[in-house]
């Protein structure tokens, strides 16, 4: 890792048997889920559970979050990890977005989860102590420079 940096902390996760690669962690955000990504997911569209809620602002366009979607997500390093249910708004965005979901505010609470940018870590609190999450600031420079190229590509993986 080189320093200064100001990198994204970006991990991956299991959702629903899959994982989830390319999702920044944000304590300012909520937990959104990228349509495309619920697509090859595989994930059935009737279980979304439509709501009345109003646009928000996403790389500056107004974007319609009206349905939201309960998962399963695991959050680990072996052998310590975190499985709970979790609530992700889905989006469908008509722009270029370079990640898959959005790992936002209520997840963190939710597993008291601490944050650090500069060494790209996250901590947490499971049953035997504390766990360490660890991003890469290859794949969050890697993130920066598709989006920055125009390139959109979703990478999600059957287990």
């Amino acid at each position: 890792m080189s320093f200064p940096h100001k990198d994204d902390l970006v991990i991956s996760i299991i959702m629903s048997n899959y994982n989830v690669y390319k999702l920044p962690v944000d304590d300012e955000s909520v937990n959104i889920l990228l349509e495309d990504a619920m697509t090859q997911m595989s994930v059935d569209t009737t279980k979304l559970t439509h709501m009345r809620t109003p646009f928000i602002i996403i790389k500056r366009k107004w974007v319609a979050r009206n349905s939201v979607l309960n998962f399963l997500v695991l959050i680990k390093t072996y052998p310590r990890c975190c499985m709970l249910q979790q609530t992700f708004m889905v989006i469908k965005m008509n722009l270029f977005f370079f990640y898959n979901a959005i790992i936002g505010r209520l997840l963190l609470y939710k597993i008291n989860a601490v944050i650090n940018n500069r060494y790209l870590t996250m901590k947490f609190l499971i049953d035997k102590g504390v766990t360490t999450i660890k991003g890469s600031q290859i794949i969050s420079r890697i993130c920066i420079s598709t989006c920055l190229k125009g390139k959109n590509t979703l990478y999600v993986q059957y287990l």
